[in-house]
């Protein structure tokens, strides 16, 4: 079972909106939860990430790839993304030894797969020590986030098991994806816009934006 707390990272400056909102909002949600809202400071203290991998991340996006895979690895729980807003607390999530969700999007279908933007774990499950192995191996924090993470070694996830036999549960994109990162949106929303107002009666948990505080121009966390 994965225990009930919560990671995500932030650093450079104040979280602003509609993060700060976001934020707060799954925290109340989960009253009963251990949130950390990771830095680097913090992180390199607590999780022990060495200089070597940071230095390996180019903007604040690769080093939340850092922190998720050595935060739900060493602790266990569940790891989200600063632009995810969710409706509903982590509880149901957390009955399994680990999770992640499929992504579909019709318009870009090169980018489908298992998407790491919101996970949960057992700590020391293999799910996150294989991720943390390829870091380390190939330092490619691109195939340990987003649209690649399917691409991870011979495609274990997919088969609802690790090559150790450890289960993994594979969610369906209706759970954080009620709409894709391009303009043809899978769901008929156009990219930014809110999800349907019955999103979360229809099985939807949370909705991850697709912000990319990251990119150039806009604010870095």
């Amino acid at each position: 079972m994965i225990p009930n707390i919560i990671h995500a990272y932030w650093d450079g400056c104040d979280m602003p909106e509609p993060y700060a909102s976001w934020h707060l909002g799954l925290i109340d949600l989960n009253p009963d939860a251990q949130v950390f809202l990771w830095t680097q400071e913090s992180a390199t203290e607590l999780l022990e990430i060495p200089e070597e991998m940071w230095a390996s991340a180019a903007n604040q996006s690769e080093k939340s790839d850092i922190v998720r895979w050595y935060a739900v690895n060493r602790y266990g729980g569940v790891y989200t993304d600063t632009d995810v807003e969710w409706y509903k607390p982590v509880t149901n999530l957390l009955q399994c030894k680990a999770f992640i969700s499929q992504y579909l999007d019709r318009c870009n279908p090169q980018t489908n797969g298992l998407v790491a933007c919101v996970f949960g774990a057992e700590p020391g499950h293999n799910f996150a020590q294989k991720a943390l192995q390829l870091l380390w191996k190939r330092k490619d924090l691109d195939l340990c986030s987003g649209e690649k993470f399917g691409t991870l070694g011979d495609h274990a996830w997919h088969g609802h098991k690790d090559h150790v036999g450890d289960p993994i549960t594979i969610l369906p994109p209706s759970y954080f994806f009620p709409y894709s990162a391009t303009v043809g949106e899978r769901m008929g929303v156009p990219y930014g816009k809110n999800p349907p107002p019955n999103y979360a009666h229809l099985g939807g948990y949370a909705a991850h934006h697709w912000v990319g505080s990251w990119v150039e121009g806009k604010v870095h966390g």
